[in-house]
């Protein structure tokens, strides 16, 4: 009886129970590298047209990814059908379903309905990803004030003694092919202050691969320890 009450005063979306939950955030380590691929692979495969056996079984099998994942929040969770999310997820599923092997459907509205839920769930992944895009935002933003800035510097620098500059698209240019360390070597500069905006370049481009990665294996949680079993 205790337990029952338990599970009955349980809001929804809450876990069934402690194990549930550990089971639950076990599941969520593992699950958005999988769930990111069922999400991009099926809207590349649309912006080809036709379909063969292998783009079948991909679209097939990613929402077979996406089934697979709303049976385990709905077992694993209090009441999960009745929360904003397991009503979304569930429609994705609904949505996604492979309609096209049913004889005259394919290119009707519920095909187009289809896609649309596929890039729903590209938007339950990029929800479920907002930690990393918050992370990765202040690098953005720094990015690109560095780019405009340095380009700017180095413009006003070369633009009377080296003619690789004729212009500030040319410098932008630079200045994108610097911070990003591919370095065409197209676009050299020569003044003292140019080279010291390449320098500061370099400089934060290697610092972005740095935060990019560290983001990347963190929220995939590629740096944590294993646990010894």
């Amino acid at each position: 009886m205790p337990s029952t009450s338990k599970a009955a005063t349980r809001r929804a979306g809450e876990p069934r129970s402690p194990e549930a939950k550990a089971r639950l955030e076990r599941y969520n380590r593992h699950a958005p590298l999988v769930l990111l691929l069922a999400a991009v692979l099926p809207a590349l495969l649309g912006l080809v047209e036709g379909r063969d056996l292998a783009s079948a079984v991909i679209y097939v099998a990613t929402w077979v990814v996406f089934l697979g994942d709303f049976v385990v929040r709905d077992r694993l969770t209090t009441r999960y059908v009745h929360t904003w999310r397991g009503r979304f997820d569930l429609a994705v599923v609904v949505l996604t379903a492979p309609w096209f092997f049913i004889p005259g459907l394919d290119g009707t509205r519920l095909l187009v309905l289809m896609r649309l839920g596929v890039l729903a769930r590209i938007l339950v992944v990029t929800r479920a990803a907002r930690v990393l895009i918050e992370r990765l935002g202040r690098a953005v933003v720094i990015a690109t004030a560095m780019v405009f800035i340095c380009a700017f510097a180095a413009y006003k620098a070369e633009q009377d003694v080296n003619p690789q500059f004729e212009s500030y698209g040319d410098a932008l240019w630079w200045a994108i092919a610097t911070l990003t360390t591919v370095g065409y070597g197209d676009i050299v500069p020569v003044t003292t202050r140019g080279r010291w905006a390449g320098v500061a370049l370099m400089v934060t481009g290697i610092g972005l691969i740095g935060v990019l990665a560290a983001s990347v294996a963190s929220y995939f949680r590629l740096d944590a320890p294993k646990r010894s079993e």
